[in-house]
């Protein structure tokens, strides 16, 4: 009912992984990925980075770790932005063989 609205619920690094942290604590980044579930894109949203596909840049791209810099840095934060990209294709695919055709912006 109206009373459980607006609880959060603590589900851990795998399913709230903040792209921030790519930047702020890279070892633990790299350490935990195999592990996540769901990316919070804090930094920089998806749509936002330089669109990629297939892995994030080889070698992956370094950026400053404050954010105020960071804002101020074209593609900052991107180096997972390539997964937004990739299930957005994936979805678009799933869409039209569900559906006919999809509409590409």
């Amino acid at each position: 009912g109206k009373e459980a609205w607006g609880q959060v619920a603590d589900m851990g690094w795998k399913y709230n992984a903040q792209t921030h942290v790519e930047n702020q604590l890279a070892g633990f980044w790299e350490d935990h990925l195999d592990e996540v579930r769901i990316i919070h894109f804090t930094q920089a949203k998806g749509w936002q980075c330089p669109e990629r596909h297939g892995g994030p840049p080889d070698p992956k791209q370094s950026f400053p770790r404050n954010p105020e810099r960071c804002k101020k840095t074209p593609g900052c934060a991107c180096n997972e932005g390539w997964r937004w990209y990739d299930y957005l294709e994936t979805a678009r695919e799933r869409a039209t063989k569900k559906l006919g055709t999809v509409a590409k912006q």
